[in-house]
């Protein structure tokens, strides 16, 4: 479940800037994105440094996931988290 959980997190980073065209930014969303970036950099470098761009890099990461550090897992919950957010229910504006 974690591993589909940080498929998903960072599948929506790879792709946010092409959502980034069609909706308003949520600065929750982009500070959270920007916390797993500076989180994480070492991690990738470290586990996932000479795998290609794209589903190559992508799929090292969720395969060295459980090596990541700490800091690393907390940034990618807090993304995952944000992201859920962003895809609830709004409730409807107060007509009256």
């Amino acid at each position: 479940m974690i591993r589909i959980l940080t498929a998903a997190a960072f599948a929506f980073a790879l792709a946010a800037p092409a959502f980034a065209q069609t909706n308003a930014p949520d600065p929750a969303m982009s500070q959270a994105r920007s916390d797993m970036k500076a989180s994480c950099h070492a991690d990738i470098q470290t586990y996932c440094g000479s795998a290609e761009r794209g589903p190559a890099k992508h799929q090292c990461m969720v395969e060295n996931r459980a090596k990541f550090s700490q800091s690393c897992k907390d940034a990618m919950a807090k993304m995952h988290a944000e992201r859920q957010a962003a895809k609830a229910p709004q409730a409807p504006a107060n007509p009256g």
